[in-house]
């Protein structure tokens, strides 16, 4: 993913890292995925009961991102969203050779299916389920590469680019009972997107007792995306393994004037989740440019009372600006409008505190008096009396009004580090 901010600024000096601990998810079976090419038919070598002659691959890799610009005095700018290829490795069978006939050709695959499956039930003979399909249509390889290791079976690594693709996920419940599917199909020549599928929010009260970890929220009175969570409190969430943000100036020495630092600029938000049904609506959201809901991201640690919740960040009008999806683990980015975090502390007694609030508009850098909105269907959060210390918390102070770059001095505003050491998940360009 690129950032544009106008003026060229020097790496992000000053990183929030957000990590709780680890995620709270249960433990998911391992995936198996196969791909079955039409149109020409290419046969694999699978000999799985319900994919025969499909091909065996691993690591299959998509993203998608869009350009970021910073404008003066307009906040941010999204650009048109583009499609990095789709990549996947398998092993040196029959496919192959007929694989490099199309790619010297210079043919297209009419169409290339991925299902990733996984056990669901170990009943005797149970074969494994398909929660997800990645479908794309008239697409060209650009990559095949052959490895042959001295000790091992020979593997390749090949990618393809489309022209249209759709992403199908089916939810697996308790029991492994399938739920409702979420399609999303994007043509990108056009850039018509579609998404469709069941209600926003799916699960019931928390099945899971309280845990602690991180949680990500899309919602407001006008409209929510829905994740997997069913930890009390936080149902319907998305739960989130890691994240980032940050903020940072430029800065420059002058002969005999000291330090000057310039205007603050705010990194995206960024953060890793398992595959849920949050995934096909964000892919939505930045192929076809649109903001997400409000979002919300509360820190949550365990004490000796139980689960507290120790920071949140409400975030006005997220733009989705990168979605990578590798395997079952999702990649995202964002940038918004404004910006609202509160932290709060425990005393000896292990009584949370008083809240202290910090807000940002990046535009005008005034205060908005955001809040987390109350999202129906949905866990509230704030959990071990975060909520209810909210409500005597002092208003946050407006930050000053952002003067010209030119005449900047000595001015830069942080966030404290929370969870530990300091992490940032990199990028892959």
């Amino acid at each position: 993913m690129k950032t544009l901010h106008g003026t060229c600024l020097k790496p992000v000096a000053l990183l929030a890292a957000l990590l709780g601990c680890a995620a709270v998810s249960p433990a998911i079976a391992e995936s198996k995925v196969f791909l079955e090419l039409k149109a020409p038919d290419i046969k694999g070598s699978s000999t799985e009961a319900n994919h025969k002659n499909w091909i065996d691959v691993s690591a299959p890799q998509f993203e998608v991102s869009a350009e970021v610009s910073y404008l003066k005095g307009a906040g941010v700018s999204i650009g048109k969203p583009v499609p990095d290829a789709l990549s996947w490795t398998q092993p040196l069978d029959a496919s192959v050779p007929e694989l490099a006939k199309q790619m010297t050709a210079g043919k297209a695959l009419g169409t290339a299916k991925f299902d990733f499956t996984k056990q669901t039930s170990f009943a005797p003979g149970a074969a494994p389920s398909s929660y997800m399909t990645i479908t794309t249509k008239n697409s060209f390889l650009t990559d095949l590469s052959y490895t042959f290791p001295s000790h091992e079976a020979p593997q390749v690594d090949a990618s393809m680019v489309y022209k249209s693709l759709e992403l199908a996920y089916t939810p697996i419940g308790a029991g492994g009972k399938p739920g409702d599917k979420v399609t999303t199909t994007w043509d990108v020549a056009t850039g018509n997107v579609n998404v469709s599928g069941g209600s926003a929010a799916v699960m019931g009260p928390g099945s899971t007792g309280s845990g602690s970890g991180l949680f990500l929220r899309f919602g407001s009175p006008t409209g929510a995306i829905a994740g997997e969570s069913t930890v009390r409190d936080y149902e319907n969430w998305i739960e989130v393994s890691d994240a980032s943000w940050g903020m940072s100036a430029d800065s420059s020495w002058t002969k005999g004037g000291g330090a000057s630092v310039g205007k603050v600029m705010p990194d995206t938000f960024s953060w890793t989740q398992a595959m849920d049904r949050s995934v096909p609506y964000t892919l939505a959201a930045i192929a076809g440019g649109k903001a997400l809901p409000t979002a919300t991201f509360e820190y949550v640690t365990q004490t000796s009372s139980g689960p507290v919740t120790l920071m949140q960040m409400v975030m006005e009008a997220p733009f989705l600006t990168d979605l990578e999806l590798a395997d079952d683990t999702v990649s995202e980015s964002m940038v918004f409008r404004s910006i609202r975090q509160t932290v709060w502390s425990l005393d000896k007694s292990g009584q949370v505190t008083k809240p202290v609030s910090f807000e940002w508009n990046f535009s005008t850098g005034k205060a908005e008096g955001l809040a987390s909105p109350d999202v129906k269907g949905f866990g509230s959060g704030g959990v071990g009396g975060a909520l209810a210390a909210a409500a005597s918390v002092d208003a946050p102070l407006p930050a000053a009004p952002i003067p010209e770059p030119e005449t900047w001095a000595m001015m830069l505003c942080g966030l404290a580090l929370l969870g530990g050491a300091a992490h940032r998940r990199r990028r892959t360009a």
